[in-house]
């Protein structure tokens, strides 16, 4: 049941705005590849881990393709974009509390603070252990993917740092990230 509401978001997500959707996916696969290579996710599966990473940018779906598109946004426009965290929290916590997790906790500066009832003590570390990967992957993804104007501020040496603290955590597949 959970997989196909996963998909059921994923379809939307695609639908509404390709290039969120496909961030997404990248952004769940550097996820799983890091769990799965560390074998640390106990008691989470390893699709657990992934979806936290898929389903991150999941509140998206508040905000308008147009705005999504747009190179250069007010700080306005910046306020409507923070709320993706909290919505797409809200959409997941009751049928997918630990993907979730990677929703509302994916920014740091504005995540949410409390978890999704339910959660055993042992989720809750490991979905801890892992939420610095998923903002890490999120991260690194949009700095070499996107081209708009936040990102032109980033010079290639803080880019190329972003890669090593994935790399570091498994060097054995650089080429892969």
């Amino acid at each position: 049941m959970q997989k196909g509401i996963r998909n059921l978001f994923l379809k939307k997500l695609d639908k509404h705005h390709h290039e969120t959707y496909l961030h997404s996916l990248r952004v769940g696969k550097y996820v799983k590849e890091i769990a799965w290579r560390e074998g640390n996710y106990d008691p989470l599966t390893i699709n657990d881990v992934a979806d936290m990473g898929k389903l991150h940018d999941i509140g998206k779906l508040c905000v308008t393709p147009e705005l999504l598109n747009q190179k250069s946004i007010t700080s306005h426009q910046f306020k409507l974009i923070k709320r993706h965290v909290r919505v797409g929290y809200d959409l997941l916590r009751r049928d997918l509390p630990i993907a979730a997790c990677g929703a509302g906790k994916h920014h740091p500066d504005y995540a949410v603070k409390s978890y999704p009832n339910g959660l055993t003590k042992a989720e809750k570390e490991s979905i801890a252990l892992y939420m610095p990967v998923v903002v890490i992957c999120d991260f690194y993804d949009a700095l070499m993917t996107r081209n708009n104007d936040a990102f032109k501020e980033i010079d290639k040496t803080k880019r190329d740092q972003v890669g090593s603290l994935l790399t570091d955590r498994f060097p054995d597949n650089e080429r892969r990230i």
